[in-house]
């Protein structure tokens, strides 16, 4: 495994197994989230994504949280609401559940990422102004809950045809914020095939994010790697090197929507190198450091509710090989 894949995919998928399509029992979601943590690719995984509205069933599991090895890193869902003063009532007490939660694990637990879906009431207008007084509620109560050091993640879906007005306005909003640092989360599918966005609404993600200075995650819809027609629900579904590899791409080299649409588009795993001095798709490079710092600043994971998929797609492109660890170029077979 060449070091440029390595910083490509460090920390990359956020394991959702609660979520659809799997929809996995609580019992089995933990007991694979603890089977990938101990696993040689356990270096692709980061957090465990997690309802708070069911953080009290959490108890359930407290000799699994406070076993030894590293602390439970945990992404939060918010309850939300589709009205931003009813929105932030739920935030209060989600914010009061997550801090009990923390007050009984200790340590044991790291609260790093928040994720929300952003009240419909907002997106059917375009009032920046309103946006923003909203975003700015929701982080003081987050700060002041003493998760300042939390990335926090909104949602929009807003009718297709208010969808760039209303996405430019929320991502410029996240980007006034400070503390803690919000980010804007972009849902790449579903379970139906209006759920995948077409790859010119996914481009214009990428540049108002880079243009804004606002980080992204993703979610939904990225089991594989490369983009490719999915029989079942008939359309074409997203690869994570496509979705990754043009968001590094277009802020290594300030590239605009048409040009980042190819490589959104492409369908040749070929079409996407990893070597000793970075990664490349096409004849457009970007060097391993680079790699690094973007990942840590610019696109941060996705959501997946398989880490199975994902890694077993990357061991059949040769991306991954049997008995690597985290060690790029040391094997303990």
């Amino acid at each position: 495994m060449h070091d440029s894949f390595h910083a490509f995919a460090n920390e990359m998928i956020d394991y959702a197994g609660l979520f659809p399509p799997a929809e996995l029992p609580l019992d089995t979601a933990i007991e694979n989230y603890v089977k990938h943590r101990s696993q040689p690719e356990s270096w692709m995984l980061a957090r465990f994504i997690y309802p708070a509205r069911r953080l009290d069933q959490l108890a359930a599991y407290a000799n699994v949280i406070q076993s030894r090895g590293d602390p439970f890193r945990f992404s939060i869902i918010l309850t939300g609401d589709e009205k931003p003063e009813s929105f932030l009532e739920a935030l209060d007490s989600d914010l009061k559940e997550i801090g009990g939660f923390r007050q009984r694990h200790g340590d044991r637990v790291r609260i790093e990422m928040i994720e929300a879906r952003m009240p419909t009431r907002l997106l059917k207008g375009t009032d920046p102004q309103e946006i923003g007084v909203f975003l700015k509620g929701a982080a003081e109560r987050i700060r002041g809950a003493g998760l300042q050091d939390a990335e926090v993640f909104f949602e929009s879906a807003p009718p297709p045809q208010i969808w760039g007005a209303t996405t430019q306005e929320i991502i410029q909003a996240l980007s006034i914020v400070e503390s803690p640092r919000l980010g804007y989360k972009i849902r790449c599918g579903g379970v139906t095939a209006t759920a995948f966005p077409p790859v010119e609404q996914v481009a214009r993600t990428l540049v108002l994010c880079r243009e804004a200075g606002v980080p992204l995650k993703a979610t939904a819809g990225l089991h594989h790697p490369i983009r490719h027609d999915d029989d079942s629900l008939r359309t074409k579904v997203h690869g994570f090197l496509n979705l990754f590899g043009a968001a590094l791409l277009a802020h290594a080299h300030g590239l605009d929507e048409e040009k980042l649409q190819p490589i959104l588009e492409d369908e040749a795993s070929e079409s996407f190198v990893f070597d000793e001095e970075g990664f490349a798709w096409r004849d457009l490079p970007i060097e391993t450091a680079k790699i690094a710092e973007l990942r840590g600043r610019a696109i941060r994971s996705f959501g997946s509710c398989s880490f199975d998929e994902p890694r077993n797609d990357l061991y059949q492109l040769g991306l991954l090989r049997k008995g690597e660890t985290d060690n790029p170029g040391r094997s303990t077979s």
